[in-house]
């Protein structure tokens, strides 16, 4: 279940040559799109991986988030970044 205001949609394929193309997903908060979840079968895993992509809530920069197998928890990171981008100052450069 999403965190309310948060809608997920499944992204076209980028090309219909490719019939094995894994799925990629479109977040959105309130109706904005926030960021993507994208679809990834890792060499030796048996489970498919799922990776976030935020935008900066200022910027619009495409941050690259963690990588999991759960699917629900990487449309909440995409999420906890638009909301608060300092979560997650590994991503954009920053150390502490």
């Amino acid at each position: 279940m999403h965190a309310p205001g948060v809608t997920v949609e499944q992204l076209p394929r980028t090309s219909f040559r490719r019939k094995s193309e894994l799925p990629r997903y479109a977040v959105r908060l309130d109706g904005t799109m926030i960021g993507r979840v994208e679809t990834h079968h890792l060499d030796g895993a048996r489970s498919l991986f799922y990776f976030s992509h935020a935008l900066h809530p200022e910027s619009g920069e495409e941050h690259r988030l963690e990588g999991g197998i759960d699917f629900e928890e990487r449309v909440d990171v995409v999420r906890r970044f638009w909301l608060d981008p300092m979560q997650f100052p590994q991503h954009l450069g920053i150390r502490r």
